[in-house]
């Protein structure tokens, strides 16, 4: 999924090759056709009047060749474009130019048209990551043994580093404030300087050598470049300062199990004031953080609307970041929406963000998301509450966090102050009365 930057288009690509845009309501308004295999990539210009999208094709050797698609905002076709196995993607920050990192060891910019500019060489192995700091506008890239460049405003590159691993150095992010680049890769995560100097290695305190004991799924800086969150396959979801220091470790053990196994973070997204940590899970459940790390709540959103996508196989989304997670989720640029991408459901669900004036998360659902009779699924024959069977005559409605389906008579006995009800089964507010 990508939000557009003024926060009032959403783009999602799905295993049937086409590209949807949806506006802040959840309504689909135009859908982009031509790719003929998996969009593993979406990224908007700044200015958010070009869409750039990639099927990334085979790795070298392979016959199938990557295919990239500009798109104007109103969905109309600009050009295709096809090279090597596209891995990484990125707009320069003056929307001049889109990178594209490849298999074959070299970078291509090109313009809003789709022309293709320059071609910079260099790198020893495949680009994975390709980042432009916010404030110089300066690219670094990074590759598969481990290589980090620093590129001049004339793409020439500076510096070459190895980047404190010889294997892949997945994902490079510059702070907002464009004075660290971090890196990770091989469970590590280092702090570069805007001069391409290497700062510091972010060290977890039981493992001594690494940041994390797995893999690294993502990290994210929040919008004042105060904090980096990290997550990993080890489970946990780690709070960094700019110093390197790891102040809170986030882990939630899975209720469901009898043997005290931790629940593994599919995904994060901070809030664009920087205040607030969205997280998804394994077990299903949004989970929201504050800046210290305390945990805050789970779900408690008013529900926009879900809209279930034609697709139903095991891939049905891919995020940008290539790695097929479970569920996805992702803040709209001015914070007021969460787009979250259920791919057991095969569904996006569009979520608003509202705070009192005390700061805590309520509910208030709209008009249109009240109770609605809908079709009863095949593997659910009875309603967990009332343990009767469901008829096809029945009246029932579906949670739309942990998938549950009740009785709509039995449901609205979970009734709490403010005339809010709560899912039995996974304690989320999702419906108003």
């Amino acid at each position: 999924m990508a939000w557009s930057p003024d926060s009032n288009l959403l783009a999602s690509a799905s295993d049937d090759n086409i590209i949807r845009l949806w506006d802040r309501d959840g309504q689909c308004i135009k859908q982009l056709k031509g790719h003929k295999s998996l969009v593993y990539f979406l990224e908007w210009a700044p200015d958010g009047s070009v869409l750039a999208s990639v099927e990334p094709g085979s790795e070298a050797g392979g016959k199938e060749s990557a295919v990239i698609g500009f798109w104007y905002r109103n969905g109309k076709l600009i050009t295709w474009q096809r090279v090597s196995r596209i891995r990484a993607l990125a707009w320069s920050i003056d929307g001049k130019f889109l990178a594209s990192g490849s298999s074959d060891k070299m970078i291509r910019l090109w313009d809003k048209k789709g022309k293709l500019v320059r071609v910079l060489k260099g790198h020893s192995g495949s680009v994975h990551s390709l980042a432009f700091s916010p404030t110089t506008g300066l690219l670094a890239s990074s590759s598969a043994n481990g290589e980090i460049f620093f590129w001049d405003k004339e793409f020439n590159y500076t510096k070459a580093h190895h980047g404190g691993t010889q294997r892949d150095i997945l994902k490079l992010r510059w702070s907002p404030d464009g004075k660290l680049l971090t890196s990770f890769g091989d469970r590590k995560i280092f702090f570069w300087s805007e001069d391409g100097e290497r700062i510091r290695d972010l060290i977890d305190v039981v493992a001594l050598s690494v940041a994390h004991t797995e893999d690294i799924i993502d990290l994210l800086w929040t919008s004042d470049g105060k904090l980096l969150a990290s997550v990993s396959w080890d489970r946990t979801i780690r709070l960094w300062d700019r110093n390197g220091r790891c102040f809170r470790l986030l882990k939630i053990f899975d209720s469901r199990s009898e043997s005290q196994l931790l629940l593994v973070p599919r995904s994060i997204s901070w809030h664009s004031e920087g205040t607030i940590l969205a997280s998804t899970f394994n077990d299903g459940i949004l989970r929201f953080w504050d800046k210290e790390g305390e945990y805050i709540g789970t779900g408690r959103l008013n529900l926009l609307r879900k809209t279930s996508l034609p697709v139903i196989s095991k891939h049905s989304f891919i995020t940008h970041d290539m790695v097929d997670y479970e569920d996805k989720v992702l803040w709209s640029p001015d914070g007021k929406i969460l787009a979250i991408w259920e791919r057991n459901c095969s569904s996006i669900v569009l979520l608003e963000w509202i705070i009192s004036s005390s700061e805590k998360i309520i509910t208030k659902t709209r008009e249109d998301a009240q109770l609605e009779e809908i079709l009863i699924p095949e593997n659910e024959s009875f309603c967990p509450i009332c343990r009767q069977n469901i008829s096809s005559n029945d009246s029932i409605i579906i949670c739309h966090f942990c998938g549950s389906f009740f009785h709509i008579k039995c449901i609205l006995k979970w009734v709490l102050k403010e005339k809010h009800i709560i899912c039995p089964h996974c304690n989320n507010l999702f419906i108003r009365k």
